[in-house]
This record gives C-alpha cells, structure tokens and sequence, in this order.
C-alpha cells in the first residue's frame, strides 16, 4: 500500500497530461461548432461574430482548465486520501474539511462544464442559478479558514463567535449574490451566464441594472483579509513572546558616564571638523539610510523568519500563499466584471478548482506539520529554542508537533507571566529588605567566622580571613543598590576593616600579586 502510494503520481502525471489533451479536443471541437453556426447569424446585436467566436473558445479553454486542474489534483492526492479512512483519523476536523471540499466543488466544476458543452434547444432547459454552486465553495473555503484561524488563537471565544457569524454571513451574501445570475441560450445551443444589461437578459426578462458577481469577489477579499490578519497577528505574537524571556534586566550604572564621556569626545572631533566635511556626513547620514531601507527590511525579515519554530513557518507560509494567489484572481476578476469584459463571466468556473486546490495542499502540508511525530536529531532552525521552553525528555519522543504547540505556547505565557511579576518585584523599593539584614545574610554566607563577629569585638586569630579573590556573580549585586553598595561589598569591607584593625594578628598579611592588587582596587572603586 505504501509503496503504490509512492508510485501513484507517476501514473497520475500520465493521465493528467490524456485528460489535458482529451479535453483540448473537445474545446477545439466545440469552438469549431461555434464558429460555424456563429457565422449564420448571432442573437445578440451587441456583439460581432468574431468577438462572440473569441467568448466562446475562450469560455471552453477555461472551462478544460478548470476541470483538469481540479482532476489532476485530485488524481496527485487519492493516496493521502485513502489514507485518512481510517476511525480515529476520520474524527480529526482536518480530515473532515478536506473531503468537504474535496468532495463539495465537484457540482461546481461539472454544472458549467455540462452548460457549456450540452446542447440545449429552449432556455427553458438551461439550469437556472447554477451559479450558486460557487457560493457553497466559499462557504467551505470560509469554514477551513475560520477554523484554522481559531486553531491559531486557542479556541478564543470571541474569535470563535466572531468568525462564526461572519462565514454565516458571508454564505447569505454569496447566494444573494449570485441567485442573480442567469444562463441564456445562445446560438451554439450552450447555456451562458447573462451580462446584466446584455441584449440575452432583455430578451429572456432577467435584465438588471447591477452587476452582483463583482461583489461576491470583493466580499471574499474582505473574508480572506480578515482571516490573514487574525491568524497572522497571533503567529507573530508566538514568534515574538520568548525572544524577551531571556533579556537581563540589569541596569548598567556606569551608562550615563559612558553617554557622557561619549558625547564629550564627539563634541571634540566635531570642533576639529570642517564645515564642509560635516555637511557631506549629514547628507550621507540621510540619503544612506534611505537608501538602504529595502534592503535592511529584506534583511531583517529573512532573519526574523530564519528563527521561527516548523510549525509557525508553515503556518506563515500556507496563509502567505493563499492570501496572494487568491487575491490576486479576486482582483483581476473584481476589474474585468467592473469594466464589463467580454470574458468576464467565463472566469467564474475557474473559481471552484482554485480555491479547492490552495484548501487541499494547505490542510495536506499542516496535517503533515501537526501530526508528523517528532524526530529530537532532525536540525531545524527554532528547534533549540522550543527544546529549551518546553524540555526534553522521554514523553517528547511520543509527542506530535501539535502537543508540543500546545506545550510550547503554554510555557511561553507562564514564563512571560512569571518574568513580569518579578520585575515588579525587583524594581519595586518595598521589596528590598533593610541595609543591616541584607549585610548579615550576605555575611553569614560568605564567611564562615563571621556569626560569632560582633562589633566592637575582634575576631579570633586562628581564622584568619583568606584573601583569594572573590566569586561574585552578576546575579549577586542588589538591585536596590549600586555595585560599590552590594552586600558582598560591604560585608568584605567590614571583614577587612575589623581584621586590620585588630592587634592579635597572627602574623604580617601576605604580600598582594598586581592582579589581586588590581582587583583590590576595583573592589574599593577606585578604578
């Protein structure tokens, strides 16, 4: 079974290419009929022979597109397909909404090819609204994408019910939309969708004065560019929530005298400077940074998505192309049924296999995203860092990429949660605990002798304070305080201080290296 799958679009490749050919034939055979019967006379007054022969040779080209594009895709994927019939597999809503729209554009893609190819004899036999067939396809583009995007934002509430109400809406706006559109007979014998204030419409009595398929693309540019901007806001703010997890948060107290000494040293270069020199830094100053944008923007985006984790890249990715590839054919089509082309209403059959194709490979690669197991020695780019919030450990290996989405976003948010309560903490005064308590803590810590030193009392001379240089970490400095005022520094300097000052000494202190020297001196701030 795996292996015929494997080997499944060789044949696939084969019969796409016959159902090209065989379907061309049939356009070529049909576009010859038109021509012949084009020339014995035309219904339509508004329209020569020539430009009615054009419409339909074009209208049959689009319609075998349409139907090979949409078999061919459907040949390429039968092996995945199969592979979803399975019990647990078939209660996944991945699963469910690729056979729904595998499945529900099937009506779409036929009726226009059965209006266009069968010859009718009344207008009475064309079918009436079959237009609406292109508004359940919306409808299930819309329910694919409503769902993944309440995917991305865990099932939200009111992302839900917005998104919900809006496919609703959306579907109601589609078949109004469309149940204007009617087909006529034309002189071929074929059914065609009648222009609005076309010759066919005033003689059949179904003529009116608006456009409407114009606005069913641009009501679904509305529902693409609301989706897009949803689930993409949310994958930045994933993207974006552990890069400040791991930034210290020490103030530098030295940085106002660097600022400072920078700025005097500035002042001094600029005084030496000529006028003419400083005007060309300050045109170069401007005109390189604009020069530049494109390319700095280019080069930030690459980096910022070089470290995105799998799943978020492909999530990006998926809704990137869609986004693009589908408003790109909204528009074109928006414009010609704006200007009223004379192919304007043939490209709306090639709306259903589209759409059906960028839904299928779109759930296709995320199934394959979510689902696949994970591989702990596959290098990914973002792999470290989700290993590092989430953890390893044995229960990663059973684990899908869809658990450790979960797993990787909830830790995210604890942490984020965490960081945030304690930087108040730090950063408020009525957490740091009082000078003499913090010098005792630290003084117990760091030397032994120092519980039994009072002050007043010298410490006993078979301890003897040892003078290797102390370990004293970043982490250690009080954030109340400077670094001369830490814990570690005042409790060494009353070590030092009661230890110089006592007369049972049990010998000369030993003599310092210039690098104990040194630090010495750093330690007293005097360097």
């Amino acid at each position: 079974m795996r292996r015929w799958g494997r080997m499944l679009p060789r044949p696939a490749f084969a019969l796409g290419l016959v159902l090209m050919l065989v379907g061309y034939a049939v356009a070529a055979t049909s576009a010859n009929t038109t021509e012949a019967l084009g020339k014995r006379s035309s219904k339509d007054g508004e329209m020569s022979e020539e430009q009615f022969d054009y419409q339909q040779e074009v209208a049959n080209y689009i319609t075998v597109a349409g139907l090979t594009l949409y078999w061919w895709e459907y040949l390429c994927t039968l092996n995945r397909e199969l592979y979803m019939y399975r019990p647990k597999m078939l209660k996944r809503p991945q699963v469910v909404l690729f056979l729904l729209i595998r499945y529900g554009t099937l009506p779409a893609v036929i009726v226009p090819a059965y209006s266009l190819w069968h010859r009718f004899t009344s207008s009475e036999q064309c079918l009436d609204h079959e237009q609406i067939t292109v508004a359940v396809v919306q409808f299930l583009v819309s329910c694919i994408f409503s769902w993944r995007t309440i995917a991305i934002w865990r099932r939200a509430r009111w992302v839900s019910i917005f998104l919900a109400t809006f496919s609703l809406l959306l579907f109601v706006a589609s078949i109004a939309l469309l149940y204007y559109s009617h087909d006529s007979l034309v002189i071929t014998g074929s059914c065609r969708p009648t222009d609005p204030d076309g010759e066919n419409g005033k003689q059949s009595g179904k003529a009116h004065s608006v456009n409407t398929v114009m606005w069913f693309y641009l009501i679904s540019m509305i529902f693409d560019t609301t989706t897009m901007v949803l689930s993409s806001y949310k994958l930045v703010v994933y993207a974006n929530m552990g890069r400040s997890l791991d930034a210290p948060n020490f103030s530098d107290p030295f940085e106002a005298h660097r600022m400072q000494v920078r700025k005097q040293t500035m002042d001094i270069e600029q005084g030496r400077r000529s006028s003419a020199g400083e005007t060309l830094k300050k045109v170069q100053g401007r005109v390189v940074p604009f020069a530049t944008f494109p390319y700095r923007i280019v080069r930030n985006a690459y980096e910022w998505w070089s470290t995105l984790t799998p799943l978020l890249a492909r999530l990006f990715a998926n809704g990137l192309v869609y986004f693009f590839v589908a408003t790109a054919f909204n528009v074109v089509n928006f414009v010609l049924e704006a200007v009223q082309s004379l192919h304007s209403k043939s490209f709306l059959s090639l709306y259903p296999p589209l759409m059906c194709v960028l839904c299928q490979r779109m759930i296709l690669t995320e199934f394959d995203a979510v689902w696949a197991p994970y591989d702990p020695d596959l290098d990914i780019p973002g792999r470290q860092f989700v290993d590092r919030v989430v953890g390893r450990g044995e229960r990663q290996s059973r684990m899908s990429e869809l658990d450790r989405f979960q797993d990787f976003v909830t830790s995210l948010e604890a942490r984020q949660t965490a960081n945030n309560s304690t930087s108040s903490n730090i950063r408020s005064p009525s957490s740091c605990p009082p000078p003499g308590e913090k010098a005792s803590l630290e003084t117990n810590s760091r030397f032994p002798g120092a519980e039994s030193y009072t002050p007043g009392q010298p410490p006993t001379a078979n301890k003897p304070l040892s003078m290797h240089r102390p370990s004293v970490a970043t982490s250690e400095l009080s954030p109340c305080e400077s670094p001369r005022a830490s814990t570690n520094h005042t409790a060494a300097a009353a070590a030092a201080a009661a230890a110089a000052d006592s007369p049972e000494r049990s010998g000369p202190l030993p003599q310092l290296s210039v690098q104990q020297q040194q630090h010495a001196l750093r330690m007293a701030g005097m360097r």
